[in-house]
């Protein structure tokens, strides 16, 4: 009796993983009813390769959380005035998007991160507080 998987094997990934490990490193073979041949471990670790490089390899949309950063955070640019520093309080309560969205600060400073990690901002430390600038 052989127990198909939906991957079409006739055992169960979770055996022919331990039947790869013990055959590559030696130990304990899997308890199995019917051998495991090579062809079969090939086209396994071929499937699961193959599986890992589409997953890998997809274009994914932006999610609506993330499009939403990237608004806030091209608003944030047009908030500030070159020469100027801000910290984040002053962000968060001048931006007029984000005092309207009622966003944490949490995710501000993200935006500020990726902003920052960009070369768009330039930040300090001061006592503790951030403070950030136009670049």
């Amino acid at each position: 009796m052989s127990n198909t998987s939906r991957t079409g094997f006739a055992h169960t990934q979770t055996v022919l993983f331990e039947e790869t490990i013990a055959r590559l490193f030696g130990g304990e073979h899997p308890q199995v009813e019917e051998a495991i041949t090579d062809g079969e471990l090939k086209a396994f670790l071929a499937s699961r390769i193959e599986q890992v490089q589409k997953k890998n390899s997809a274009v994914r949309k932006p999610t609506p959380q993330q499009v939403q950063n990237e608004a806030f955070a091209a608003d944030i640019l047009a908030w500030m005035e070159q020469g100027k520093e801000y910290s984040l309080a002053d962000i968060h309560k001048g931006v007029p998007s984000v005092v309207a969205s009622g966003i944490s600060p949490n995710r501000v400073v993200g935006c500020l991160t990726k902003l920052k990690n960009t070369g768009k901002l330039s930040y300090r430390t001061e006592k503790g507080k951030s403070y950030y600038a136009l670049a």
